[in-house]
């Protein structure tokens, strides 16, 4: 919010200061540049280009049916810790673990508490103890409160199963809402919805690869946890979401102009691309560095954020918005931008438009 007020308001008196001391440049924008270059290969071959991009987005997520959720433990952190190594040391040569699988703690009503501790074989947090934490609460005394780690996993994925679908309908529901304003089309708002999920799929696919199965954790230097941590999936999805939102508006908000300015559909979105194509290579750039540092950070959680960012806008600012987009708009052709009646009256009277660009 404090971004959006400062870019609305201090950057606009700023620039007002400065007055002729910074200007515009005197170049002209190249309408054959290199990203319209590429809309034009794009759109010559829209079919194969929207099948082959579909295809390697789809086969990236494929790891995501078989995710699991974990919370970060030692796993998640780096063996040059001293904790960590000596932590593994008593397991592995003594049997110690850190926290037993199952605890049950029963309060009595003259106030005694006792515990009871179940050890399961296996993963702490694993299926065999989600079922024993499961059995135990569906037959607890009055007064009993199971505890440990699947306990905690089981509470905390019921929480995120309770409230995420109401976050992620109101994120869907305001990224609808809002393109239909600025466009005055249907198609381009669940066009760019489906793009997301698709997107966003095979982010979450490749962060499963990753740290679930140890895919490439040599070469990318990365911890392999055994899961995706909760807390990981909320903060990905919605910055991840946000981000190809972002493009979203500076690749459509130029191709509406050109639509708007009476260009055919093909061209306008050649246009669009090549005037909006450096503004989201730069941008996309400036996040790559950031998320990249935090990738390399060897903590568990810190590299699933950093890589799961990395490879949300590398995905949304390469294939697709300088490939599947243009390839999508040139098969949908005048469709794109189709709406019935009743909505056309809607955004004629409440549509959000630019001011008039001086020739």
């Amino acid at each position: 919010m404090m971004a959006l007020l400062s870019a609305l308001t201090l950057t606009a008196a700023l620039l007002g200061a400065a007055r002729r001391r910074i200007g515009p440049s005197r170049r002209r924008i190249a309408r054959d540049g290199f990203f319209s270059r590429l809309a034009g290969f794009t759109q010559r071959h829209a079919v194969l280009v929207t099948i082959g991009v579909a295809a390697v987005l789809i086969g990236a997520g494929a790891p995501l049916l078989g995710a699991n959720l974990r919370l970060p433990q030692d796993s998640g952190l780096p063996t040059t810790i001293e904790a960590v190594r000596v932590a593994q040391a008593m397991e592995s040569r003594y049997g110690q673990v850190r926290e037993s699988t199952v605890r049950v703690v029963t309060e009595s009503a003259d106030g005694t508490v006792t515990t009871r501790q179940y050890t399961v074989d296996g993963d702490p947090q694993g299926a065999a103890a989600q079922r024993l934490v499961r059995d135990l609460r569906a037959n607890r005394e009055p007064g009993s409160y199971v505890t440990g780690e699947a306990a905690v996993l089981i509470d905390l994925t019921a929480k995120l199963k309770a409230g995420l679908p109401l976050a992620a309908g109101v994120a869907v529901l305001a990224m609808l809402v809002l393109l239909f304003l600025m466009t005055g089309s249907i198609v381009v708002p669940l066009k760019a919805l489906l793009m997301n999920v698709v997107s966003l799929g095979a982010t979450f696919g490749v962060l499963v690869a990753v740290f679930q199965h140890g895919t490439l954790s040599g070469p990318l230097d990365t911890l392999t946890v055994g899961g995706l941590s909760p807390f990981v999936i909320v903060l990905v999805y919605a910055f991840g979401f946000g981000l190809s939102m972002d493009y979203e508006v500076f690749l459509l908000s130029r191709i509406k102009e050109g639509i708007d300015a009476g260009l055919p559909n093909d061209a306008a979105v050649r246009n669009g691309l090549q005037i909006s194509g450096r503004v989201i290579t730069s941008a996309a750039l400036l996040m790559l560095i950031v998320f990249g540092f935090f990738a390399s950070a060897k903590v568990g959680d810190l590299e699933q954020i950093g890589l799961g960012l990395f490879v949300a806008v590398f995905v949304d600012a390469t294939l697709v918005r300088c490939l599947l987009v243009p390839a999508t708009m040139t098969l949908l052709g005048r469709w794109n931008w189709w709406a019935p009646p009743f909505l056309r009256r809607a955004h004629a009277r409440f549509g959000l438009r630019e001011a008039p660009v001086p020739a």
